[in-house]
């Protein structure tokens, strides 16, 4: 595990135990822990991570909040870095 994924981990656990599993702050931290994994190209993990993300902010902010905007087009990123067109096209509108 290298620092920064390490740190963005350790930020979504003190979200959580902090302001619990629905405030925005812990979507943030997951989306960002998402990039993070994006970037070292663990691409399984990301996706689960930005998923995660995904949800949880259309659940705390909205589906058009900007928050959950940025989380979509990580995972646009990351679809099109897989090489799965269909599903980054499936992220570039809100749900």
């Amino acid at each position: 595990m290298r620092p920064a994924e390490a740190l963005f981990r350790q930020a979504v656990a003190v979200e959580k135990s902090v302001v619990g599993d629905k405030h925005p702050a812990v979507g943030i931290d997951m989306s960002n822990l998402g990039e993070c994994l994006y970037v070292m190209k663990r691409y399984d993990e990301a996706e689960q991570m930005l998923l995660a993300a995904e949800h949880q902010l259309i659940e705390s902010s909205g589906p058009n909040h900007p928050r959950t905007a940025k989380a979509r087009r990580r995972l646009v990123a990351l679809y099109r870095a897989m090489g799965k067109p269909d599903l980054a096209a499936k992220y570039t509108t809100p749900s």
